[in-house]
């Protein structure tokens, strides 16, 4: 069960403290999707390969498989990994060669490894446990497994919906929530029972903060990436927002309250923040394809993993904020001489800068602008926090109007009487 960490040491060290996150060496160069750790010291992470950590992340570690499993474990994708003391770890996902299912555990940091290789499906996406003996595992077409004895034996939960599931989260020992592909999950009773709720959603990740409030992140029924945010655990979900930047490679989140989320993503960490959005340039990843796949934080540290191998640790995850520049317009296509509304929806109290076609026509947070000439005009608007600027564009296509030079009435009639005509005609005029 991640636990949600106080962010309080955060708050109070980001004004005297520029905090970043700080790249890891991991000795690796596979894809890294899962991190957990069970204290400050201990640590694991999966991905196409295993390495685990018993100093705080100093020092990564490559496990020693015994020859008979060796060949298996080299083909797993690592999915989620649960890490329960210094010595006992289950892993999820899926192994490449069977094309199927797998889960994977050691009791002794990883001298001796008990595997479950072949289950039906194609995949297991997330686990969860609500005790240190009672957990449960999700994945594709409908695979729900629970243990009671620490993870040694599964068994398939039948009466859920069959849906591809992507993620649990218990909230505590007796409220968990799950959420897939037009359905989310929940039970209050530590899994004795679960009920389920169909939507038009499809969420790949989800928090739980309390009994009743969780955030999740996914695609509603127009494809619109984006936040959600539920106060009775699912049943009904809003959209906090839409994400001002690249989503595709959103797969998960981490949440210290509901105006406070990181989100991981291609080459650069982000935040949802008291309604605005931010990212971390200390996390900009040099190589284009690289992107974050996990997150975990514990005792106020955090980590974050991705493609390449790549590590980052923080102990300040908002200290190098830069802000996004996200605006809007009224329209985008008019007649010249005509004006357009754009509305800033970037951080409040920043410096601004508006232009247009590059010159600089205002520096207030929302701006009126007049297209006196037809073609196409870029407004760009800079937003700076006096460390970082971000721009963003919008293109406005500015019409000419048509014009009428001459035009003359024959017969020339001042009065025309029901269903009579005359003829109007138009000399030189412009077509439009």
């Amino acid at each position: 069960m991640k636990k949600i960490t106080n962010l309080l040491l955060f708050l109070f060290c980001a004004n005297v403290v520029v905090g970043q996150w700080v790249a890891q060496t991991s000795n690796s160069t596979n894809p890294l999707s899962a991190v957990d750790f069970y204290d400050s010291n201990n640590g694991w992470i999966g991905g196409f390969e295993l390495i685990y950590t018993n100093d705080g992340g100093n020092n990564w570690l490559d496990p020693v498989f015994p020859a008979p499993i060796l060949f298996y474990m080299n083909a797993n994708q690592t999915r989620d990994i649960k890490a329960f003391n210094s010595l006992k770890m289950i892993g999820v996902g899926q192994n490449n060669i069977d094309n199927a299912s797998i889960i994977f555990s050691t009791s002794d940091g990883g001298i001796n490894w008990d595997t479950l290789v072949g289950m039906n499906g194609y995949g297991l996406n997330s686990m969860d446990f609500s005790t240190s003996q009672k957990g449960y595992i999700c994945g594709y077409y409908g695979q729900f497994l629970e243990t009671l004895d620490g993870g040694t034996t599964w068994s398939q939960v039948n009466f859920l919906p069959n849906t591809d599931w992507y993620k649990i989260n218990f909230q505590n020992q007796d409220t968990a929530i799950v959420v897939g592909y037009n359905y989310c999950m929940r039970t209050y009773n530590g899994g004795t029972s679960w009920s389920s709720t169909p939507n038009s959603l499809v969420l790949y990740d989800v928090m739980a903060l309390s009994n009743n409030t969780c955030i999740a992140i996914g695609d509603d029924a127009n494809n619109d990436y984006a936040l959600f945010k539920s106060y009775d655990f699912g049943i009904n979900w809003t959209k906090i927002g839409s994400i001002p930047f690249d989503p595709t490679y959103i797969k998960r989140i981490w949440a210290f309250s509901e105006d406070s989320i990181l989100l991981p993503s291609k080459e650069i960490m982000n935040s949802y923040r008291n309604g605005y959005w931010h990212s971390y340039p200390s996390t900009q990843l040099i190589n284009s394809s690289n992107e974050f796949e996990d997150i975990d934080f514990i005792n106020g540290t955090g980590y974050a993993v991705g493609n390449n191998g790549q590590i980052y640790k923080t102990t300040n995850p908002f200290g190098d904020e830069a802000p996004y520049s996200f605006f809007t317009a009224d329209t985008t296509t008019i007649c010249e001489n005509d004006s357009v509304g754009f509305t800033n929806n970037s951080e409040t109290g920043l410096i601004y800068e508006w232009y247009q076609n590059g010159v600089l026509v205002s520096n207030s947070y929302n701006t009126t602008i007049t297209f006196n000439n037809p073609g196409i005009d870029t407004i760009s608007l800079v937003v700076d926090n006096g460390s970082y600027r971000d721009t963003n564009r919008i293109t406005i296509n500015v019409l000419a109007k048509p014009t009428i030079n001459s035009f003359s009435i024959s017969p020339v009639k001042d009065s025309l009487c029901a269903w009579s005509f005359t003829n109007i005609y138009l000399q030189n005029s412009q077509s439009g």
